[in-house]
């Protein structure tokens, strides 16, 4: 039995994934990446190849290049603000209180249809585990993931 052709296949997906790798390190790319959320949701997928299982690593945070801090003042960021102050486990309902009662106002129609999909963009990136998925009249149930060092 030969393994030339398998020894091929190999070497020409370490060439791509070098060659992934080398783009991802670009500030353009980045910050493209940072900006389009079908582009990065894409990319994730593409790189996770997890065959539509859980990955090995959920609840944890993503590489660096994707874990771009929201920019200031946008509903991302403000939600992530509001993630970071709950103590423990959350719903989106608990979250728009606790927002609401500081002060914040949704510019939306439905603060819960706005905090709801930013949570879920975040949890994508990353930055919150969804540790229960809302059916129905249950809620989704969300967790701030800290990192090392923080309280």
């Amino acid at each position: 039995m030969t393994y030339r052709p398998l020894l091929e296949q190999r070497r020409k997906r370490l060439e791509k994934t070098e060659a992934a790798l080398d783009l991802v390190s670009d500030p353009d790319v980045q910050a493209q990446l940072a900006g389009d959320p079908e582009m990065r949701a894409a990319f994730i997928s593409a790189i996770g190849g997890t065959n539509g299982t859980a990955s090995p690593n959920a609840g944890q945070r993503q590489p660096s290049f994707l874990m771009m801090e929201p920019p200031p003042g946008s509903l991302l960021g403000d939600v992530l603000n509001g993630a970071k102050q709950m103590k423990s486990d959350f719903t989106t309902q608990a979250l728009i209180h606790r927002m609401t009662s500081q002060g914040y106002r949704f510019a939306a129609q439905d603060a819960q249809v706005a905090a709801g999909s930013a949570l879920k963009e975040l949890a994508a990136r990353g930055f919150l585990q969804m540790v229960v998925q809302g059916r129905g009249r249950r809620a989704s149930v969300f967790r701030y993931i800290k990192e090392e060092g923080e309280e």
